[in-house]
């Protein structure tokens, strides 16, 4: 019979430990969010206010999680707790570019109506159109243009939205894109404002 080193006795011992000890733990607000279960976020909330704008991994907060699933309830629950609407992650994403990126649209309107800023950059310097066209979500690309986005702004490559969806060989958006721009303004003469370091 072959036995088994102390050092792999110990890990499985540790494992077992720690799946004993998150069994018993609650989910986060972040899982809740992604879940979409509305009801058990809000009694966590109305216990733990601060948790609506709780950090995750990647600094991403609950209301990433939810644009992202396009949890629309959830994401209800959590404005009502005066959340920064435009907080980012580590990379700069809003939740506005998170649900641009996952083409949910009817995330990306109830962020805008709640005040989302729509021409907001990430460390990149992309918009969530420059995301909608990288990920060739056309949909996304004219519900934004229609809310007023601007096609024209440059990343830190200097490039548009349409130049990176036809360098990205992303036809549907590259179209959307074409046939936004016939009847977009042009570029303001102020530049968005530029994402927090």
């Amino acid at each position: 019979m072959r036995s088994i080193p102390a050092k792999h006795c110990a890990r499985r011992v540790l494992a077992a430990l720690a799946l004993a000890c998150l069994a018993g733990c609650a989910p986060s607000p972040h899982d809740l969010a992604a879940a979409g279960d509305a009801p058990r976020l809000e009694a966590l909330l109305q216990s733990k206010k601060i948790l609506a704008d709780s950090q995750g991994p990647g600094r991403k907060r609950p209301l990433h999680y939810a644009a992202t699933h396009g949890q629309l309830e959830t994401m209800r629950v959590l404005l009502k707790y005066k959340i920064n609407i435009d907080s980012r992650d580590e990379t700069g994403l809003t939740p506005l570019h998170c649900a641009a990126v996952w083409d949910r649209i009817d995330a990306a309107g109830m962020l805008l109506d709640a005040g989302a800023k729509l021409d907001v950059l990430d460390n990149f310097r992309d918009s969530p159109v420059h995301l909608a066209a990288m990920h060739d979500r056309p949909a996304m690309i004219e519900f934004l243009a229609g809310r007023g986005a601007n096609l024209r702004l440059l990343n830190k490559e200097g490039k548009s939205a349409l130049d990176l969806a036809i360098e990205q060989r992303k036809a549907g958006a590259a179209a959307a894109l074409r046939e936004a721009l016939k009847t977009a303004p042009p570029a303001p003469d102020t530049p968005p404002e530029e994402p927090a370091p």
